[in-house]
């Protein structure tokens, strides 16, 4: 004779993961960090922490969607961020091929590394650039 099913679960404690198990992400977190603890432990969303208020969710969904930019969607959004986030600095051309984005422009170190960490911010950019 076959086993009784048991019945399907009632509540939501009865299928989440418990405390020692959850992987947690914060605002923070480089991407590519949250993409291989994904993928790693075969999760598909993160809660994500402020100290320890949560303050979101990223998604597996969220992640590709992000990836799925194109290289000139990419660009256009590199340079928004400089110009909102640093108005008085150089003006750089900026191109991107395959997320990596390239700064041209009069080389000035210390507005070059303030512009990679602007650039870095754009989700799908991984690499910044200055070609010569």
């Amino acid at each position: 004779l076959p086993l009784p099913e048991a019945p399907p679960p009632r509540q939501v404690q009865d299928v989440m993961t418990g405390a020692g198990g959850v992987v947690t992400v914060t605002e923070t977190t480089d991407v590519t960090t949250a993409i291989e603890l994904m993928v790693g432990r075969k999760i598909k969303s993160l809660p994500v922490l402020r100290g320890e208020e949560i303050v979101g969710m990223v998604s597996r969904r969220d992640l590709m969607a992000m990836l799925a930019r194109t290289d000139e969607e990419l660009r256009a959004a590199v340079e928004a961020a400089l110009r909102e986030q640093y108005p008085f600095g150089p003006r750089w051309t900026v191109a991107v091929h395959d997320g990596v984005a390239e700064l041209s422009g009069p080389r000035h170190e210390h507005a070059d590394k303030i512009a990679d960490v602007l650039a870095r911010t754009v989700p799908g950019i991984v690499r910044v650039r200055h070609p010569r």
